[in-house]
């Protein structure tokens, strides 16, 4: 990943924001970590282009239609990579800031397919998250990583306050384990890698055989061909819902 040396980046940041080479963003009652960085000689620091980009469109626009939103996503090691890469890029270019939460703090390991791939920095933990903070969560596949983060308790309380709350939800391929195993998938509508259809129609859901399904406050993928229309349609779903009332919704809709 590329590294930004020449431009001072100290500005993009309140000064009482870096802790020990490192940035963090302040969201609601917590900071979130930005990185990786690079301290230079003369101790000024530089942060990832890609990281810098999260924070440089302040203003509403047609081209930036869901600035102000911060989007969690939500994997841990062995994800299926460009199922993060590919959403984030499309809410990054919307706008939208995007803060990777983990079970663990450090790093996650990407896969392509059956194959290790590329790490990313953590920027928040499951135990420093709160979904107060956020707009939406976005859930990547990868069988190893969803069938990990649907045994993790933390992980089930996280989507289903974003659920009571009514906020976007955005899955794709192995991903909706973790809506099953949070007992959200009742009365709902989406699709998946095809494999868990049965896990679906068992948790009382409607599976549908689709490239992308939107069902209220859902949006559902198959797998990483189906990413150009997943992506079109996760922008749409955050610019309608997603705002951090923090008052709760209706409840838990589409379910009996």
């Amino acid at each position: 990943m590329p590294l930004q040396t020449e431009e001072d980046t100290d500005a993009a940041f309140p000064q009482d924001l870096g802790r020990g080479g490192e940035r963090f963003f302040t969201a609601g009652r917590k900071s979130y970590k930005v990185g990786p960085v690079r301290v230079r000689i003369d101790g000024s620091t530089s942060l990832c282009n890609e990281d810098l980009k999260m924070n440089r469109n302040t203003s509403p626009d047609a081209n930036h239609p869901l600035t102000g939103k911060r989007i969690a996503f939500l994997v841990t090691d062995l994800f299926e990579q460009v199922e993060l890469t590919g959403p984030r890029q499309a809410l990054q270019q919307a706008g939208a800031e995007t803060v990777i939460v983990a079970p663990h703090d450090g790093e996650v390991q990407g896969v392509q397919h059956d194959k290790k791939a590329d790490r990313f920095g953590v920027q928040a933990t499951l135990a420093q998250a709160h979904p107060d903070d956020f707009d939406g969560v976005v859930l990547p596949g990868g069988t190893m990583n969803a069938d990990a983060l649907r045994l993790d308790q933390a992980a089930q309380r996280f989507v289903r306050k974003m659920q009571d709350d009514g906020k976007p939800i955005a899955v794709i391929c192995h991903g909706p384990w973790l809506l099953v195993s949070a007992g959200l998938v009742k009365g709902r509508m989406l699709t998946s890698w095809p494999s868990l259809a049965d896990d679906i129609r068992n948790a009382g859901g409607e599976w549908v055989d689709r490239e992308v399904v939107r069902d209220g406050n859902w949006v559902s993928s198959r797998k990483p061909d189906d990413i150009p229309a997943f992506n079109q349609e996760i922008v749409t779903l955050f610019g309608e819902l997603g705002k951090r009332t923090g008052q709760g919704s209706e409840a838990r809709a589409g379910q009996a």
